[in-house]
């Protein structure tokens, strides 16, 4: 474990933030009961969300991957999903995640959006909450690879003080964001 602790690590709680549209949603951990969730989000992903979020048009999510995605430890993987309704009821309309890479002091960060909650300020909430939990858990850099035409995706990275490298490969940049100077 690292010195600092994560800040959702204790905390069970859903988040109350108000979107664009003056709805409200819930933002919280990611649990292991949550795998029936993340398949429907993933069904109901329109072509374009998954080949922009995947860099190629996934068909379907099998449930061994549900559940290592929905399986979180804190320290070396994390992720938080934004919610609508209560138990049964509970949606899952985005997730943020974060896995450390070999270098200990960098993690690997992903965010996806149910395509009707775009553009309400869902992506941008979670990847403040996203850097603050890595912060949080002794990570110095968050980086990704973004696609050039996921404008949306580059809009959120620029506003939350990202530095976007030069294409790694053709129509994929680098961003990354030091965590250190990252307010």
């Amino acid at each position: 474990m690292h010195a600092e602790a994560n800040p959702w690590q204790f905390s069970r709680d859903r988040k109350p933030f108000v979107i664009r549209n003056g709805s409200t949603v819930y933002v919280r951990p990611i649990q292991r009961s949550d795998v029936d969730r993340l398949l429907n989000l993933v069904r109901r992903f329109s072509r374009e969300t998954m080949y922009l979020r995947f860099h190629h048009v996934v068909t379907k999510m099998s449930r061994e991957e549900a559940t290592r995605f929905c399986t979180i430890d804190y320290d070396h993987t994390f992720a938080l999903v934004v919610t609508v309704g209560d138990g049964d009821n509970e949606r899952l309309l985005a997730v943020a995640r974060y896995y450390r890479l070999p270098s200990e002091d960098s993690a690997e960060f992903a965010i996806v959006v149910a395509d009707r909650y775009q553009k309400q300020g869902i992506g941008t909430y979670l990847m403040k909450e996203l850097a603050e939990a890595a912060k949080g858990g002794g990570i110095r850099y968050l980086q990704g690879d973004v696609l050039v035409e996921n404008t949306d995706m580059m809009h959120v990275i620029e506003s939350c003080g990202f530095q976007v490298s030069e294409e790694l490969e053709e129509g994929v940049y680098r961003v990354t964001l030091d965590l250190h100077t990252y307010q």
